[in-house]
């Protein structure tokens, strides 16, 4: 097109018009509010995201509406009324100079899975994948799955999307969210979501906010001294690298509870930081609690470390100790799975197992059902001359797998450990005695890498790690 003088004027003209007029950002919404979301039933929906300053914003969702304004810095955040669990797939309507329509959104139970690379393993990595990718057409199971990003400083944009439950995608979902969440669907009948943000070889100060780490003096001290070597470790390890780029940004959105599956990241790090997990997490618990809503009562059950016979001189048996302590914080659990480890493979494929425990502990404390959430544990322990007595609690069924003689340990005054060499179990209570200590005054159990027996009640949970010490 041959361009002339008048043409060039008006295309001049119309060019500085646009300059002169101010142009309106379009309202957005972050990627967790895309097609096949699933929103936390009967709890206030927050929903929010960007727009021009001072502009208002509206959002319907069933028969729910609700409007706001933009803040001065293009943020806005509303919430609607609760909603009971609703299967039928609806859509979420947002209207301002624009307008967003989020389809295929489903009202259930919503849980944010994090760690690192047990929680991020994939279930086409798992134990009888084919068969589980093979029978995975659930589409109200739902997960979403935050891309890997680390930030050093907290972040307010995320990527990632919502996948329904199918062969074609639950190959790439996290095993041991998916199967949580299969039992999860199978027992409440209602949707469940799963927002997965999880990452391999990370540590928990990757994971916590940078105020809490600030005061927490032998992780800032090992931070200085890696900047001073010059060689700081990989972005993913870095304090509070994950927290911002992973967990930050898709706060505040509402949900039921927390999963987190990490630690190994930890024992493997220096003994010091094995001896500050329990604050760590007691910490870690405490900041996502207040980030998602400041509840104090929301849910947070982890996995204890499982069996793993090449940790070699790595502390795993104390990283356990230290998860074992936090059961002590309100509205948590912990889920065993020193059985399911492998000697060769940090990674056990039985995410099966994981997941139902889990799910059981959730069944349990959070919605009330009547099931047996953990294995049997130690009521009182006796000695009865080179014997020791054990009472369990939760153990019926009380039954063992393996050399279990093996898992336990008893010390005489000298303080050395010797393998018990006799074990007896008569209905919820064990005796246990070993040829090389006549006079017990310490015992332990599992307290080995990879155990080479187990206790298990009839639901099949294993007795979690132990140690006491004898009157």
């Amino acid at each position: 097109m041959r361009l002339t003088a008048s043409s060039f004027a008006a295309t001049t003209g119309m060019a500085m018009a646009a300059l002169l007029c101010p142009l309106h950002a379009a309202v957005t919404l972050g990627p967790l509010f895309s097609d096949h979301m699933v929103l936390q039933r009967e709890k206030p929906i927050v929903i929010y995201g960007k727009a021009d300053p001072g502009e208002t914003v509206t959002v319907e969702f069933l028969q729910a509406k609700a409007s706001t304004r933009a803040s001065a810095k293009g943020v806005w955040e509303l919430k609607l009324p609760p909603q009971v669990a609703n299967s039928t797939p609806s859509p979420l309507v947002v209207t301002a100079s624009n307008r967003i329509e989020v389809n295929d959104v489903v009202v259930g139970e919503v849980w944010l899975c994090a760690g690192q690379s047990n929680m991020a393993m994939l279930v086409k990595n798992a134990a009888r994948a084919a068969a589980e990718v093979a029978a995975a057409d659930q589409p109200l199971i739902r997960e979403f799955k935050v891309r890997a990003r680390f930030a050093d400083a907290p972040a307010d944009t995320y990527a990632g999307e919502w996948k329904r439950s199918s062969p074609a995608h639950t190959g790439d979902f996290s095993a041991t969210a998916y199967f949580f969440a299969q039992k999860l669907h199978r027992e409440l009948g209602v949707p469940v979501g799963i927002i997965t943000s999880a990452y391999g070889n990370t540590s928990i100060s990757s994971w916590r906010s940078p105020e809490a780490l600030s005061k927490e003096p032998t992780v800032g001290t090992w931070w200085k001294e890696q900047l001073a070597a010059k060689t700081p470790p990989r972005p993913h390890r870095m304090p509070s690298s994950c927290y911002n780029g992973m967990i930050h940004p898709l706060a505040p959105l509402a949900l039921r509870g927390f999963l987190w599956y990490q630690g190994e990241g930890d024992a493997t790090v220096t003994p010091t930081f094995t001896t500050i997990y329990a604050r760590q997490l007691s910490g870690l618990i405490s900041e996502w609690r207040e980030l998602f809503g400041g509840s104090t009562d929301l849910p947070f059950y982890w996995v204890q470390l499982a069996g793993y016979g090449d940790a070699g001189a790595r502390d795993w048996v104390g990283l356990r100790e230290q998860q074992q302590a936090v059961v002590a914080v309100k509205h948590t659990g912990q889920a065993i799975a020193l059985d399911i480890g492998e000697a060769k493979d940090i990674h056990p494929k039985n995410k099966q197992a994981v997941g139902d425990r889990l799910a059981r502990l959730a069944l349990r404390r959070t919605y009330g059902r009547d099931i047996v959430d953990s294995g049997p544990h130690l009521l009182s322990a006796k000695t009865d001359d080179a014997s020791v007595r054990l009472q369990f609690a939760n153990a019926d069924g009380l039954a063992t797998a393996g050399e279990t003689a093996a898992a336990f340990e008893l010390a005489g005054p000298d303080g050395t450990f010797h393998a018990a060499s006799v074990l007896s179990v008569d209905g919820p209570r064990v005796r246990v005695e070993s040829d090389a200590v006549k006079r017990p005054v310490s015992l332990r159990f599992g307290w080995q890498n990879l155990p080479p027996g187990f206790l298990f009640n009839a639901a099949g949970l294993p007795a979690a790690p132990f140690r006491v010490e004898l009157k």
